[in-house]
């Protein structure tokens, strides 16, 4: 939970940089009560954009690596019914597998 509080935590920060970007909110006139340059169901509902489009980037690259899992042990199943693979194929497959966890 507190990994999920502290994700959400930075998320904001993200967001409330590009609203400034964007001209949607003062963070320097924070110190005198938060300033916005928009109505707050607008600045609100951004953010619900933002974290939803969030969640989809997090949904698709889990799909892929979901994908490149099934992928890889297709492949150590092959190279285990041929007996086994170089010691290059074996290091190739370990490269893998760090960089899907």
């Amino acid at each position: 939970m507190s990994d999920f509080i502290t994700d959400i935590e930075r998320q904001y920060e993200v967001y409330c940089k590009i609203a400034e970007e964007h001209g949607f909110i003062d963070l320097n006139a924070k110190k005198n009560g938060f300033r916005s340059t928009t109505k707050s169901s607008e600045f609100n509902a951004g953010w619900i954009a933002f974290t939803g489009a969030v969640a989809a980037l997090r949904d698709d690259r889990q799909s892929k690596i979901n994908e490149l899992q099934n992928h890889l042990k297709s492949i150590v199943s092959e190279f285990d019914l041929w007996g086994g693979a170089s010691d290059q194929v074996e290091r190739q497959i370990e490269i893998i597998k760090e960089l899907i966890k």
